[in-house]
């Protein structure tokens, strides 16, 4: 709904239109179903983001202390997990 519709909406409303007010309690419960939406899979993504966060800080902790080859291709093997979290922020 547009600008326009809801102006024509509220004002069709205001003259007791009792259509137009069980289509703008509709329209407003809609509206909170979304946001409550948004809300839940903005809650899912910045938990995934922290677990990146963890997961690279300590990755990053290992890295400095490696001395050999081996311990560096391990590493990159850790990283990849990385790449598996954020392959589940669709």
């Amino acid at each position: 709904m547009n600008k326009q519709e809801l102006i024509g909406k509220l004002q069709m409303v205001y003259i007791g239109d009792k259509n137009a007010l069980n289509e703008m309690v509709g329209y407003y419960d809609g509206l909170k179903e979304s946001i409550e939406h948004l809300k839940q899979e903005n809650k899912k993504q910045k938990k995934i983001l922290d677990e990146i966060y963890n997961h690279c800080e300590s990755r990053i902790n290992v890295c400095k202390s490696l001395q050999s080859d081996d311990e560096w291709e391990c590493c990159i093997a850790e990283l990849d997990g990385v790449i598996s979290i954020l392959k589940e922020v669709e």
